[in-house]
């Protein structure tokens, strides 16, 4: 059975000098962090509007992924000399943006039908800053992720927390934990969570680790491509 990798390397950008569809191209041609064996898997997205959900408030709309063996892929030899230039009308531009780039550590895999590193999609970020963080985990563990897994198009989740900060970290106030969840359809997904929702009462554990959330955000993504390692034995 594949695995994945220990740490996450999570960037978030926007163009400022080029086209969205020239920066999407761009960062879907990204080999450099795979081809060097910095990154063993990466996963590019573009951002979708999920229902009845409000703005996230940012406008990096673009997300790239990548698993690593690396605790600051970054700071490693192989990560420090990336291309910053594509070609856009038959000319080199400089691919100058606005990034937001974060270091994670893997906690935990939920993967009830052993998918393995299969790029899904689409898939939901959830950033969360709970004010009891080890209740929280215990109860995202024992209670919580069950629950997710019984909606319609669930793959899996990965939950990951935050590791040390990179030179392009935005802000000093970054939430502890983030979860990705894999799903087929993230609008489908959320809508079977609001049904749910509708339908049945939460446990107070829920509801004490919810509202003690002094951040909460949550975004969708659709795949536009990926690099790597499929499989990781």
């Amino acid at each position: 059975m594949s695995s994945s990798a220990p740490y996450l390397f999570h960037v978030t950008s926007q163009q400022t000098q080029v086209s969205p569809q020239t920066w999407k191209e761009w960062q879907d041609s990204l080999p450099d962090l795979v081809k060097t064996l910095t990154s063993v898997r990466a996963t590019f997205y573009e951002e979708i509007d999920l229902p009845s959900n409000a703005s996230s408030g940012s406008t990096r709309n673009f997300l790239a992924m990548y698993q690593s063996e690396i605790e600051n892929p970054l700071d490693a030899k192989n990560g420090m000399d990336l291309r910053t230039t594509a070609t856009e009308d038959g000319a080199k531009s400089d691919m100058t943006g606005d990034f937001d780039a974060r270091n994670y550590a893997l906690i935990q895999v939920y993967d009830p039908q052993n998918l393995g590193e299969v790029p899904p999609p689409e898939i939901l970020t959830t950033e969360a800053q709970p004010a009891d963080p080890s209740d929280f985990d215990t109860w995202f563990r024992t209670e919580h992720i069950s629950q997710l897994a019984a909606f319609p198009g669930y793959r899996r989740t990965l939950r990951y927390k935050l590791g040390p900060k990179t030179a392009w970290t935005k802000g000093d106030d970054v939430p502890l934990f983030l979860a990705v969840h894999e799903v087929e359809d993230a609008r489908v997904w959320m809508e079977g969570r609001a049904e749910a929702a509708r339908k049945s009462k939460p446990s107070e554990w829920a509801v004490r680790n919810v509202k003690g959330c002094r951040v909460f955000r949550a975004r969708g993504w659709r795949l536009v491509g990926e690099q790597g390692t499929k499989d990781r034995e």
